[in-house]
């Protein structure tokens, strides 16, 4: 087996290398514009823990016997039994 070296490949190499610049890089900002973020903490604070709308509709829906359907009860039951039988 005979090995051929390229002289012409380390020239070339040594050319690219010196050619090649490093990248100039921006210095960190020192200052962080927080106003949006107080803004968005005021309106945080403005919204109340619980959504009264939310629980009335929930209290009206567990006093209703007829929820949730017969059928979305029968659906979920085939996809408990489907997840169960492959496990």
């Amino acid at each position: 087996m005979d090995i051929n070296l390229n002289p012409q490949v380390d020239k070339i190499a040594k050319v690219v290398v010196g050619q090649v610049k490093a990248r100039e890089v921006a210095p960190p900002k020192q200052e962080v514009d927080l106003s949006e973020s107080q803004a968005l903490e005021n309106r945080l604070t403005a919204v109340s823990e619980v959504r009264t709308e939310v629980v009335d509709r929930a209290r009206g829906l567990v006093a209703n016997p007829h929820y949730p359907p017969a059928e979305t009860i029968s659906k979920i039951a085939s996809l408990l039994a489907i997840n169960f039988e492959s496990q």
